[in-house]
């Protein structure tokens, strides 16, 4: 009987003294919140991306036969752009130019404008040789590329050249 009365007050003392702990502290006092992180858009290593993938592209197209800005650089090691006189010739030229263009660097452009879009840097004539190339923005003002057959024509070289500029320009905007 003694062993039953001791049982009841001790659960009556242990009920006591979580109901005095409960009292004391608050509940988001006893739950630790995990800390609340902001994570900006971060720059990364935008700028030099962009500067090397436009030294990529223009490469490629050094490589192809396109003039050098610089008349001291020659194309001593890259095949020739075929003359005016050769019309299938330079048609298929331009044909490989373009299709490289697209295999290789297209998707990288339009993601990088696209990282260079979230910080708010536009370049308009890099949207509009984009949109020349068959990309469009979608609902959130970035730029896709389209895949449909319609625009698989030829992307002159000059507008690659463009879009290797306007890279370089963007990229002078960061600091």
């Amino acid at each position: 009987m003694w062993f039953i009365i001791g049982m009841i007050l001790s659960g009556i003392i242990f009920a006591y003294s979580a109901i005095a702990y409960y009292n004391s502290t608050s509940l988001e006092e006893s739950i630790e919140q995990p800390p609340i992180i902001m994570q900006a858009p971060s720059l990364g290593n935008l700028k030099e991306r962009a500067m090397e993938l436009s030294n990529s592209i223009m490469n490629d197209l050094y490589f192809r036969g396109w003039p050098r800005r610089d008349p001291r650089m020659s194309n001593m090691f890259s095949n020739r752009m075929p003359p005016l006189k050769d019309m299938v010739a330079r048609n298929q030229w331009y044909k490989n130019v373009s299709d490289s263009f697209r295999f290789r660097h297209l998707n990288n452009v339009i993601s990088l404008r696209n990282e260079f879009a979230q910080l708010n840097y536009k370049e308009p004539d890099l949207d509009m040789e984009l949109k020349e190339c068959g990309a469009f923005e979608d609902e959130k003002g970035r730029l896709v590329v389209n895949n449909q057959p319609a625009y698989h024509d030829v992307i002159p070289a000059i507008a690659i050249d463009g879009i290797a500029q306007c890279l370089i320009v963007l990229a002078n905007k960061l600091n």
